[in-house]
């Protein structure tokens, strides 16, 4: 007898949107000399478009290429530039950001390419060590990788890139940090009550903290736990005529397996994934997180950080304040329907 799938993934009235649309997408954004609201985190001094220009540029003195150009590629939690004549990308963090972290998102992509994992690479220069500190902001170097527009990825071969990349980065385990699930949700919301958010999402998102706290002490991991990238949703991959680049290294570590398969089960129940869809990512990767205990607290945890990632950029307009409403007023939804939810 087949066996029958969850109720809370039963239903087929998520409306479809736009998640889908080209991968490129995801990482483009408009290059602006005003604050970019989609950079600043709530209680931070506002990081511009100018500032991560700053940091770059004295990167390139250091590397003997004052001169050269930059070409903004995005701006986002971390702003990325292109240098033509090196054939590079910079990317610069804020300065809040830990140095100490990012040298080790740089040995962790060296380590991965060790093991056949189609990460990144890190640039390496006499002159330039990584990464460059600069008052501005944090700077790493890395190969430019040419997108191949003309391609998509399926959700099939998404599934099977993380099942090599389980399988290939588990020698790293000794070297990466412990999952550390509620870490920057706790962040957020600390930040959130200094801030004019709403008491009644306040109450809705500490509940819900509590609940899946308490999931997570009772979860019991099939797969096992392992390096996992930490953040595997398919606009971390770009696409080249050489083949896939798993992108976005930072929150790489040891935890159970399942959780990099949460992202596109998420995609399923809020942003319109067929089962069909859902159905190819599965059989590629070889397990079907729908079917197991292991998924509610998973999906609870995922939902709850994309939320908490939305709220810092609470007030910065209308659409994002109704996307807020909407999600935070969906997330203690019965597992019979969802709502659906928009991207951002």
């Amino acid at each position: 007898m087949a066996r029958r799938q969850p109720s809370w993934l039963a239903c087929e009235t998520c409306v479809r949107n736009a998640w889908t649309v080209r991968i490129s997408e995801a990482y483009l954004s408009r290059e602006s000399k005003e604050l970019d609201p989609f950079v600043t985190q709530l209680g931070s001094k506002p990081w511009r478009t100018g500032d991560a220009e700053r940091a770059a540029r004295e990167a390139l003195h250091k590397l003997g290429r004052a001169s050269a150009e930059l070409r903004l590629v995005r701006l986002g939690e971390n702003a990325l530039f292109h240098a033509p004549t090196l054939e590079a990308l910079l990317r610069v963090a804020r300065p809040q950001k830990s140095a100490k972290s990012i040298a080790h998102t740089v040995a962790v992509a060296r380590r991965l390419r060790a093991e056949g994992v189609p990460a990144p690479e890190p640039l390496t220069f006499e002159t330039l060590e990584q990464p460059f500190v600069s008052s501005f902001g944090t700077v790493t170097v890395w190969r430019y990788y040419r997108e191949d527009r003309s391609q998509s990825l399926p959700f099939r071969d998404f599934g099977g890139l993380l099942r090599e990349f389980h399988s290939r980065a588990v020698d790293l385990e000794d070297c990466l940090p412990a999952w550390r699930p509620l870490e920057h949700t706790r962040r957020r919301l600390d930040a959130a009550r200094q801030q004019r958010v709403p008491q009644e999402w306040l109450r809705v998102l500490d509940r819900r903290v509590t609940e899946v706290e308490e999931g997570l002490e009772r979860l019991s991991s099939v797969l096992g736990r392992g390096p996992v990238h930490g953040d595997a949703h398919r606009g971390n991959v770009l696409l080249t005529r050489d083949g896939p680049v798993l992108l976005d290294l930072d929150e790489v570590c040891v935890a159970p397996r399942e959780w990099d398969l949460a992202p596109t089960l998420v995609t399923r129940r809020r942003f319109g994934m067929s089962q069909e869809d859902w159905h190819g990512f599965s059989m590629a990767y070889g397990y079907d997180l729908a079917q197991s205990p292991a998924a509610v607290p998973l999906v609870r945890l995922r939902e709850l950080a994309m939320t908490t990632w939305l709220l810092q950029q609470h007030g910065g307009t209308g659409e994002i304040d109704a996307e807020l409403e909407r999600r935070i007023g969906s997330l203690e939804e019965d597992g019979h329907s969802w709502t659906s939810w928009n991207p951002f």
